[in-house]
């Protein structure tokens, strides 16, 4: 199976730099021997509270996402993953019967209100009716929520701070991850 050349793969994104990189350096794990995954202008934007720094903030810039193991290792941008999930649900990327199992679902007790979950992917229902099909994450300083609906509308929200970044109790990081799921609905149906 071919896909489109603006889906992403393993091999082309293995070919090409990171977007702002100063030098060339294909994507994969971090650099082993600055155990730094970010070079370039950009390389010290990740900072989070708590921690070491007389400030209550940590430098987390030679974080190695590689502990995330599969999770830690895309290096992604919104609209690499909106090309993604709209060729993986649109049919072109898995066959139909493989497709209908990584759709088949079960309940979960996860952060995504009234989610479900199937092999790989979450369906979330939307406040405009119909559901979102994807898969999101987080590590440390960052989130990504996102999908694709039946009918093709595609969303990915980037986010750089974690709710634990903006809010120092339970309500508070609940009420920062609902804002960030609902402007993923608010994307999607409005």
């Amino acid at each position: 199976m071919t896909l489109p050349p603006s889906v992403p793969t393993a091999r082309s994104c293995a070919s090409r730099p990171p977007r702002g990189a100063t030098s060339p350096r294909p994507y994969g794990p971090a650099d082993p021997a600055t155990r730094s995954a970010r070079h370039g202008p950009l390389a010290r934007t990740s900072i989070v509270p708590g921690g070491g720094s007389p400030h209550g903030r940590r430098d987390i810039t030679r974080l190695d996402p590689s502990w995330g193991w599969a999770a830690g290792q895309l290096v992604s941008s919104p609209r690499d993953l909106n090309s993604f999930f709209s060729a993986l649900l649109g049919g072109e990327v898995l066959r139909p019967a493989e497709q209908k199992e990584m759709k088949t679902t079960v309940r979960t007790d996860s952060s995504l209100p009234d989610s479900s979950y199937g092999l790989g992917l979450f369906k979330t229902p939307l406040s405009c009716g119909g559901e979102l099909w994807g898969h999101g994450g987080d590590i440390n300083d960052y989130e990504t929520r996102g999908g694709v609906t039946e009918d093709g509308r595609a969303v990915s929200v980037a986010v750089t701070a974690l709710p634990g970044a903006v809010a120092t109790d339970e309500a508070g990081m609940t009420e920062a991850h609902q804002h960030v799921l609902d402007l993923v609905d608010t994307a999607v149906c409005k």
